[in-house]
């Protein structure tokens, strides 16, 4: 009589190993996603006594300027709004979007506060900030609407995502040096920290318009937005 051959435990045998494998990876995948968040939380961004954003944020008609003062060892956000080319005469500093590296580092000067080490720039333009406020889970179409959603949502390990898919949406408006790791700061401190607003921190210029100046030695007219000083006065003491 031919020996009857039983198959059955080895299939369920080899089934039980394929899902003690899948077990594994999926354990291996989580924990790393988990190392990996905890690490950008301790970060050089996420540590560092304050980190300066410009944000430039282009419409039709007209430039604002949004400078963004992330203070972690205070756990605080202060957003300063401006318009563009403004010239502090009692410094000589002038802020220019056009020069934003240089803009960061007037926009202290100006206030006399500690210079980060860490900057960040990048532009917004109207008519895509709908795109970019949608990466956030908001639904604005403003600047005022983006700040708004970023002061609102909830941080999580979800933001490497966002982050990642933030810092693509910015890069195609231009000029930035936002990275992936400044972007996942800016979201968290945006989330956790308390925030004074540029409802209470505008800088006012002396006049409505700018004011032409002529300069014939380098055969060429530039205008100017003089700051008033006072105003400046005023900041310095919200800013700490």
């Amino acid at each position: 009589m031919a020996a009857r051959i039983q198959v059955g435990g080895s299939r369920r045998s080899s089934g039980k190993w394929i899902w003690i494998l899948l077990i594994s990876i999926i354990i291996i995948l989580v924990s790393g996603i988990f190392y990996y968040y905890n690490s950008l939380k301790n970060s050089a961004d996420m540590k560092a006594d304050a980190v300066s954003y410009l944000v430039t944020y282009e419409m039709p008609q007209k430039t604002e300027l949004y400078f963004i003062r992330v203070k972690n060892n205070s756990r605080k956000i202060f957003i300063v709004k401006s318009s563009d080319n403004i010239f502090y005469s009692d410094k000589g500093l002038s802020i220019d979007s056009l020069k934003p590296e240089e803009a960061l580092t007037n926009f202290e000067q100006m206030f006399d506060i500690t210079p980060s080490t860490i900057k960040y720039h990048f532009v917004l333009k109207s008519e895509s900030i709908r795109e970019v406020d949608s990466l956030l889970k908001g639904r604005g179409n403003s600047i005022d609407d983006f700040f708004d959603t970023l002061k609102t949502r909830n941080a999580g390990i979800m933001d490497i995502l966002v982050s990642n898919n933030f810092v693509n949406e910015i890069r195609k408006f231009g000029n930035t040096n936002l990275s992936f790791n400044g972007a996942f700061a800016l979201l968290q401190a945006f989330s956790k920290y308390s925030i004074t607003s540029y409802d209470k921190l505008v800088i006012k210029t002396l006049l409505s318009k700018p004011v032409e100046i002529n300069l014939p030695e380098l055969k060429k007219k530039m205008k100017r937005n003089y700051v008033d000083k006072t105003v400046i006065e005023s900041l310095k003491t919200i800013l700490e």
